[in-house]
């Protein structure tokens, strides 16, 4: 016979209440629920996990149903992590009466099949057992036990914070042009999930987004993301191809660090389904955005066109397979390590043009014997950006010598480089 509700120990319980600033008072067992609540100054219920007073186990409870009310009052939330790790858990039913549901409230329930919720909540929503927002334009959370391929549909706008992580029975997913956004965590730690189509209306993906989804082999990224944050796409071990069809578009994303790129770990951009060796940069781009291009291996050449003035942060990074760069004379700045670990550079020029050099821009570039500036006057050098304290430096009219300072000296990775005049 199924039991209706999880059985957690109260000192278990009283724990976890404290580690989120609530004390064993605070937390009241109401006889012959099976949940533990805490009474709010606004006179309502808060569930924040479950008690036996019978010594049943966890394991043995696969349907939990909420009430609407504890001792005449009403139940208006479930706490953060309120059930997470029920691991035989199958369905949850919520009344009318919920107003707010905390972070992580279902999260690691393995076993978790279904969300039923009552039709008349004014906050949420179900379908097909996958928890909503009241409109259906958010998707708050996917049970854990989730199956095979979704396809988000476009009345969905946004795909809220953690609402997908730890599915890993997933494999792939389109996201409908109705969303915009993808949230904190939206697909973390989703092993099975292998391909991902982002619709052409998300402008923005949250930091881990898709964190340690180390079976993702592909993921089309459209124009229309303007922003990714960070370590979106860290651990995805497998995957192999980035593809998108506007690179002017993706030169202007605003990737938080190098993991927010999905190329940090593919190696391998495709545009219009074709591999993108020979890179050209469209004209009319001005800045190509910090790490645009990170560890690009398959990229044996890039031509920028005369409307680039700034090459930003990491921008070619780690581009291995790289082995001739021109900048051109437009360009003012070049951002830190905008060409580390770039082994196949043998030769590069400066133009008269750039008059700011990021830290460790041609680090580990253990190919690179000459940096040829077309004008080596007047450099100075400091370990701050805003040069409070710099120093002069010389030699660089010797290309030979000039490459050194950047290969394989203190100047290489710890020195912001400036010119005036």
């Amino acid at each position: 016979m199924k039991h209706k509700f999880l059985v957690v120990l109260l000192t278990i319980a009283a724990t976890l209440c404290m580690a989120f600033g609530l004390s064993a008072c605070d937390m009241i067992p109401s006889k012959g629920t099976g949940f533990l609540f805490t009474l709010g100054e606004d006179g309502t219920y808060s569930i924040t996990g479950t008690y036996s007073l019978t010594g049943l186990s966890k394991d043995n409870a696969t349907e939990i149903v909420i009430p609407s009310e504890n001792e005449g009052k009403p139940v208006t939330s479930i706490g953060d992590h309120a059930f997470s790790l029920c691991t035989t858990l199958i369905s949850v039913t919520i009344p009318d009466s919920v107003t707010s549901i905390g972070k992580d409230a279902f999260s690691y329930c393995g076993h978790l099949e279904t969300i039923v919720v009552d039709p008349n909540n004014a906050m949420y929503s179900s379908r097909d057992g996958i928890l909503y927002d009241k409109n259906q334009t958010q998707i708050v959370f996917v049970p854990n036990s989730f199956k095979g391929t979704v396809i988000i549909p476009d009345s969905v706008t946004s795909i809220g914070n953690r609402a997908f992580a730890g599915c890993d029975e997933l494999t792939s997913i389109t996201i409908g042009s109705g969303v915009t956004s993808i949230g904190y965590e939206a697909f973390y730690n989703c092993d099975g999930l292998t391909s991902v189509t982002i619709g052409s209306g998300v402008t923005s993906i949250g930091d881990d987004a898709f964190n340690d989804c180390d079976g993702l082999t592909s993921v089309t990224i459209p124009d229309s993301v303007t922003e990714i944050g960070y370590r979106a796409f860290l651990l995805c071990k497998a995957l192999k191809e980035v593809h998108i069809f506007d690179l002017a578009a993706w030169c202007g994303i605003a990737f938080a660090d190098g993991n927010a790129n999905p190329l940090s770990w593919a190696q391998h951009l495709f545009m219009d389904g074709k591999e993108v060796i020979n890179l050209e940069i469209p004209t009319g781009v001005t800045e190509i955005g910090w790490y645009a291009f990170n560890a690009c291996s398959g990229l044996m050449s890039v031509t920028i066109p005369n409307s680039v003035t700034e090459i930003g942060d990491g921008a070619f990074a780690g581009c291995s397979g790289l082995t001739s760069f021109t900048i051109p004379n437009s360009v003012t700045s070049i951002g830190s390590d905008a060409f580390w670990g770039c082994g196949g550079l043998t030769s590069i020029t400066i133009p008269d043009s750039v008059i700011s050099i990021g830290k460790g821009v041609f680090y580990d570039c253990n190919n690179l014997k000459e940096v040829h500036f077309a004008n080596p006057n007047g450099w100075k050098i400091s370990r701050r950006d805003d040069m409070y304290d710099y120093q002069d430096i010389s030699g660089l009219e010797d290309p030979a010598q000039a490459a050194k300072y950047f290969t394989n000296s203190l100047y290489s990775t710890d020195y912001y480089w400036k010119r005036e005049g």
